[in-house]
């Protein structure tokens, strides 16, 4: 059964009240992409290995701060967030790496189930140990999951393909029943 909301872009949607995830469960939401940067201006461009271009919503102040002090362009491996915004799925660069701790092209997505509808699930994201004034973000992956109900958790492994996640491995967090 799919739930009623249509997410082919997100719209104002009620947020499912905050529940105590489950033991062991740990909210993640990154990936890993071969590439070369282009620019690094406030969005910056990458040409990715398979010469496919992608436009980048941003970087984290400490990477800015390295890649303004070196010449352009930079070939590397990426470690990215995904962020899912008005415009659609973003990337935001978090670091350059010369050893990517996963697969180049794979994304590590964690999170419990908002909506999903149209080969589409949305995530509920956010930081483990939030510091004050950080929201929850959405996260949009492509792929069917059988079973799947809001407020799950689900542990998600994805393949970035043509600008989308598209699940490849799925991992339901069962939430124990307390006696």
């Amino acid at each position: 059964m799919e739930s009623s909301i249509t997410i082919d872009r997100p719209r104002k949607f009620k947020w499912l009240p905050l529940t105590t995830p489950p033991e062991g469960f740990q909210y993640q939401a990154f990936g890993v992409l071969s590439g070369t940067l282009i620019e690094d201006s406030d969005e910056g461009l990458m040409l990715l290995h398979d010469g496919q271009p992608l436009s980048l919503a941003g970087f984290s102040m400490q990477t800015l701060k390295k890649l303004r002090k070196r010449e352009k362009p930079v070939m590397g491996f990426w470690n990215l967030y995904p962020r899912l915004t008005q415009n659609g799925l973003k990337l935001w660069v978090a670091a350059l790496t010369e050893t990517p701790t996963i697969e180049p092209g794979r994304f590590i997505i964690k999170g419990q189930v908002l909506s999903w509808g149209r080969g589409n699930v949305l995530l509920r994201v956010h930081r483990n140990e939030p510091r004050e004034g950080q929201k929850p973000f959405p996260v949009q992956v492509t792929g069917f999951i059988p079973g799947i109900r809001q407020g799950q958790y689900w542990d998600l492994t994805c393949q970035w393909q043509d600008g989308e996640l598209v699940t490849l491995e799925k991992r339901l967090f069962e939430i124990s029943a307390v006696a």
